[in-house]
């Protein structure tokens, strides 16, 4: 809300799922309460989003898939008659096109520098706010830059310690050690071997064999000698008829 009251158009940017993106969005006022989405609009209308006239949504959130097969001119659009957008999905290339524009040289591997490139086509001063790997050619394209590290690392530090908490032991537990190695084969590995072996055991006695029957059958079975192998009902089974 600042941010708007600034004159500053704050655009979301994300490679999450557009459920959770347009969630967080919402959580943190980038699409605002009244605001409302070719989706939702669709939903409250009891009809399909084709439907819909784009330009009665306020709010827009579009897949980085959707991406790859508009123009330049079409992003330009999409920046300009949307005040609350959220591109999600995009890849680390599109973010970067993003800021400048040139959609013509992007390929679906190439991804979110697409806005970048578009805002400052568009003569706006782009500030990037990232955190990850994956953020780096935005960063690069973007006027001013602003890297999360260190709060990503403040976010982290009730977890830092995870290794440290009971029941581990800092002088003597190792990678692997003695427990895990007990409830690794012990425990699960015997569960494992054992419903292995119940499984052909129940598959086998169905076909009239059971168990205590099962020691030599091999031997029978593949012997030409033998024509009539007889199960534990004395049900015979012959090689041919």
């Amino acid at each position: 809300m600042n941010c708007r009251s600034a004159g500053i158009k704050v655009v979301m940017v994300t490679g999450d799922h557009p459920i959770i993106a347009k969630s967080i969005a919402r959580a943190t006022n980038i699409i605002s309460e009244d605001s409302e989405t070719i989706e939702d609009i669709a939903e409250r209308l009891d009809t399909f989003p084709e439907l819909v006239n784009p330009r009665n949504a306020k709010a827009f959130v579009i897949h980085g898939n959707d991406l790859e097969g508009k123009s330049s001119a079409e992003i330009d659009a999409l920046l300009r008659d949307y005040t609350e957008i959220v591109f999600a999905r995009t890849s680390p290339q599109q973010k970067a096109i993003i800021v400048e524009g040139e959609y013509n040289i992007i390929n679906k591997e190439i991804s979110r520098s697409i806005l970048c490139l578009a805002c400052q086509r568009q003569g706006a001063i782009v500030t990037m706010i990232g955190g990850s790997i994956s953020d780096s050619l935005a960063f690069r394209q973007a006027d001013v830059r602003v890297f999360m590290g260190a709060i990503s690392l403040a976010y982290e530090k009730a977890e830092a310690d995870i290794m440290k908490r009971r029941p581990r032991d800092l002088q003597h537990d190792r990678l692997v050690n003695k427990r895990l190695l007990l409830i690794a084969y012990g425990l699960i590995g015997l569960l494992q071997v054992a419903a292995g072996f119940l499984a052909y055991f129940f598959a086998i006695t169905q076909n009239g064999f059971l168990p205590s029957h099962l020691f030599d059958l091999r031997k029978l079975s593949a012997s030409d000698d033998v024509n009539n192998l007889q199960n534990s009902y004395d049900q015979e089974w012959v090689r041919s008829s």
